[in-house]
């Protein structure tokens, strides 16, 4: 059993952060707390070199029946190369391995190779490596960040859109493999997020409509397994009204409602239940290098594979431990600030209160996030493109 007192020290300091972030205003996405890159635009016939490092700590104080809290504390380091053969085309190579501290061999090691295709204005086709886990900017119940530190990078196929009327995610995640005879599964993962832009200005009130669409996978036809195949769904649909104050800035407020979903698609169901739902509102501030969100969490019978567990109905760490109704207030904060040119700092944290049990969880955080580039002249080169 772990000291009480202990817990309510980390709770009285994560208050005053919360405290003191919200009087400083603030709100931004999850994507501020990872690297969020972003290739330069690369001219016709040229090649960069990529140094991306994230140097992060999470402390996860869960008190809960759901999830054990955990602590992260280590380094993702990503040299890559990238050369666009035309402007319209990028190619990338690389190598990604994360070590946690305390541990003497690397968590993850895994290539990175990616293939970029902007076949129209603000329309890409991405292949390989594509840009997932945080940057699919997915609500809490349906995907949990905790998966950033833990997962290799996503791979597999991506469709990107941003025009006037609508931003497009369209993904395939294919996190195992198997060929003829192995003794496990496939598994993937299929998503799709649009945000229908209904009004979208440079400043003043906006509203948008997001909706969100995922399917977990496990199956396969040429494994040597027993197991029963599964799929599960997840869905979100909801509003988002938002206030600009003004052009030159990315500040913004607002207020946003979700109704997620789950369905076990599978043939056989094997999870306690077999539908659910739950409604996920929060508002959130966005003000300089401050953000602050708060929210409500009510889901009845809800299960997300890749979810944060504190919104779910089932147990990770009990089998026979379920909460068939939950009831959240949560509360976010966090700050950064740019050093230099491709090196900055984020802090932040959150409180989750469970209604129903009286239970309260938080955690907090700190990361050093690091991207840069490093032209490389190429001469006397040409594409293997014809």
């Amino acid at each position: 059993m772990k000291n009480r007192i202990t817990p309510l020290v980390h709770v009285c300091v994560i208050l005053c952060f919360l405290i003191l972030s919200s009087l400083r205003g603030s709100g931004q996405e999850n994507t501020f707390f990872t690297s969020n890159y972003i290739s330069p635009e690369l001219k016709e016939n040229k090649l960069i070199f990529h140094y991306k490092q994230i140097n992060f700590f999470k402390n996860n104080e869960y008190f809960n029946n759901l999830y054990d809290g955990i602590t992260y504390l280590g380094t993702r380091i990503n040299p890559e190369f990238s050369y666009s053969p035309s402007t319209n085309f990028t190619v990338t190579a690389g190598w990604m391995v994360q070590y946690f501290s305390g541990r003497e061999k690397a968590y993850l090691s895994q290539p990175t190779l990616t293939a970029n295709w902007q076949f129209a204005h603000g329309y890409k086709l991405i292949m390989g490596n594509i840009q997932g886990s945080l940057n699919h900017l997915l609500p809490d119940p349906l995907f949990t960040f905790d998966k950033y530190y833990i997962s290799p990078e996503e791979t597999g196929i991506q469709f990107l859109a941003n025009s006037k009327y609508h931003i497009t995610d369209i993904w395939l995640n294919w996190e195992k493999f198997i060929l003829p005879g192995d003794d496990f599964k496939e598994e993937f993962t299929a998503g799709g997020k649009t945000i229908l832009l209904i009004i979208r200005p440079s400043k003043g009130v906006g509203f948008s409509l997001p909706m969100v669409g995922m399917a977990m996978h496990k199956g396969g036809q040429v494994e040597n397994t027993s197991g029963h195949l599964q799929t599960v769904f997840n869905s979100a649909v909801g509003i988002n009204l938002y206030y600009k104050p003004t052009t030159e800035k990315k500040d913004s407020l607002g207020i946003q409602t979700l109704f997620c979903g789950f369905m076990d698609g599978s043939p056989y169901k094997g999870l306690l239940y077999s539908r659910g739902w739950g409604i996920y509102s929060n508002a959130y501030i966005k003000l300089s290098d401050w953000y602050f969100e708060a929210g409500y969490w009510h889901g009845k019978h809800f299960i997300a594979p890749r979810g944060e567990w504190l919104f779910q109905s089932i147990s990770s760490k009990y089998g026979m431990y379920w909460e068939p109704s939950k009831d959240l207030i949560f509360a976010k904060a966090g700050w950064k600030h740019d050093i230099c040119n491709g090196v900055k700092v984020g802090t932040g944290g959150g409180l989750f209160f469970d209604t129903q049990r009286n239970t309260l969880d938080f955690y907090y955080q700190l990361h050093m996030i690091i991207n840069l580039d490093f032209p490389i002249r190429v001469k006397n080169s040409r594409s293997a493109l014809n």
